[in-house]
Parts: structure tokens; sequence; C-alpha cells
């Protein structure tokens, strides 16, 4: 059984065999508990990357106005959905 852990050869050698290939169902229960697997860790990475980004963006919009007033730049607040600067 090919997967991208073990590919099998134009031969049919390699892949994922326990037993030497004897039982396909273990084999195939074992692939899918493994893709389940890095399935998980691939959902769990994206929601931290996500998190890590939003908490960036709450930061860099909370500094936002102190760098701005720091080098004497006004900004308006918000009025009709469009920020402007002055």
């Amino acid at each position: 059984m090919s997967s991208n852990l073990e590919r099998v050869n134009e031969k049919g050698e390699g892949g994922i065999r326990p037993f030497f290939g004897v039982d396909r169902p273990y084999t195939e229960e074992i692939c899918n508990e493994l893709r389940a697997r890095m399935e998980g860790r691939g959902d769990t990475a994206q929601r931290r990357q996500q998190t890590f980004l939003l908490d960036q963006v709450t930061k860099l919009t909370a500094e936002l106005p102190l760098i701005m007033a720091k080098r004497g730049i006004q900004w308006l607040a918000r009025t009709s959905g469009n920020n402007t600067r002055v």
C-alpha cells in the first residue's frame, strides 16, 4: 500500500506492509489512523497559526495610534466606515 511515508516503486516494492502484506485490513487500518493523525495535526497547526496572526494584528492595531502620534501623523476617527488621514 503506497503512502507519502513510503512509496511503492514500479516493481511493487516498498510501501507499508505489516506482516509482508498478508493482512490488508490491518494495513488499511494503520494507514487510516496515520492519515487521521496527520489531518488532526494540520488542523491544530492552522488554528495555532491563525491565533498567532490574530494576536499580532491586535497588538499592531493597539500600537499604531501611538506610533503615528510619535511621528506627528494625525488620524481621524472612523466616521463612515473609512479611515481618513489628515
